[in-house]
């Protein structure tokens, strides 16, 4: 399900832009065998050599076309600028398709905008945006500190926007008998220090651990939040999506792994999540819509896109619509939920002009 959707190219655009190259090449070298020129090296050498009548009209005829060429030129500068309705959006392998989602009901109310949406991941996304090779970057994480340096000296003004929220869910084979975990000790597991569900009440058997790969935003998260900033252990099997790990669980009776609370409630899923405790005293609350939104639930997070500056033309027109009540049931289909007042706050003042503070 996590597949790469994009829309139509410009044909326009590919035309127009071969189209000025040649016009540029063939004025540029063909001028010096031009009557015009031969003549003008006749009078400058010769002086008072008076000119034909014929080579005069020459000359008149040779300005024309000239004229002709430049405006031929500028029209199709004009052009390319029209057609300019590409928008670049790359970045997070869990957003992929909710914004593809988002780009598809957008282009039904605005025909003529052209989409490109990718994964990759969220380094991947931050990284094209910094480089000016995305308009929009798609992330499952804050940016980082060093990204943020990077940006700014590259000239780019990273603003976030927050596009849904997302819960972060703990899942395991349905033959689990296990109901609950910890934070501390989902990090033993992770870190390789608990290897056997036994040690945490549960069966006697070896506990496999699925994550992702390390370009992933939701590799950061987890890293960040349950590990406190430290490595996992070498054992855990580093997977390229939700999809991935939600399968693997399906056939590994030991398996445990972090995906998006969509992939858990959708349909077809036969995987089990726990419920988590912040420590081993706290209640351990499951990844529900309610625990969620009120951010009750240990693993939540936000979901980001970010831009360079206040945005303007398509851009804003596409992330308007991502933030407007049209685009809450995409929110909801895509099995995440809505906004938080503090995100609303956010958005705004991303979407304002002047300088402003990032998450």
């Amino acid at each position: 399900r996590e597949s790469v959707r994009s829309w139509a190219t410009l044909p326009r655009q590919k035309i127009a832009i071969p189209a000025f190259f040649f016009i540029c090449h063939t004025f540029v070298t063909s001028r010096t065998d031009l009557p015009h020129t031969k003549l003008w090296g006749t009078v400058a050498g010769q002086g008072a050599k008076r000119c034909s009548p014929k080579k005069t009209l020459e000359s008149m005829v040779h300005r024309s076309n000239t004229f002709a060429v430049l405006l031929a030129v500028l029209m199709v500068l004009a052009a390319c600028a029209r057609t300019r309705t590409m928008l670049l959006i790359k970045g997070s392998d869990t957003e992929v398709n909710l914004v593809s989602d988002f780009a598809e009901s957008f282009r039904q109310v605005n025909p003529a905008a052209r989409i490109a949406v990718t994964g990759g991941g969220s380094g991947t996304g931050i990284a094209a945006l910094i480089n000016r090779t995305a308009d929009i970057a798609n992330a499952s994480r804050p940016m980082k500190a060093d990204e943020r340096a990077l940006a700014h000296k590259n000239g780019i003004d990273p603003r976030p926007l927050v596009i849904a929220t997302d819960g972060l869910a703990i899942a395991v084979h349905p033959d689990n008998p296990l109901g609950r975990i910890s934070l501390p000790q989902l990090a033993a597991v992770f870190r390789g220090e608990i290897r056997n569900w036994r040690e945490l009440g549960g069966p006697e058997r070896e506990i496999t651990c699925y994550g992702r790969q390390s370009n992933s935003g939701t590799f950061e998260f987890f890293k960040s939040v349950v590990l406190a900033g430290g490595d996992f252990g070498p054992g855990v099997l580093q997977m390229n999506g939700n999809a991935q790990i939600i399968a693997s669980l399906q056939q590994d009776r030991g398996g445990v792994g972090y995906v998006g609370a969509g992939y858990i409630s959708g349909s077809g899923r036969a995987v089990k999540a726990l419920a988590v405790a912040r420590d081993d005293h706290q209640p351990a609350i499951l990844p529900l819509e309610s625990h969620i939104t009120n951010a009750e639930y240990p693993l939540t997070r936000p979901l980001y896109q970010y831009i360079s500056g206040q945005p303007a033309g398509l851009a804003r027109e596409f992330l308007e619509f991502c933030l407007s009540p049209a685009a809450a049931g995409i929110v909801r289909k895509n099995g995440f939920f809505p906004l938080q007042p503090e995100h609303r706050r956010l958005n705004r003042a991303s979407l304002q002009s002047g300088e402003r503070s990032q998450p």
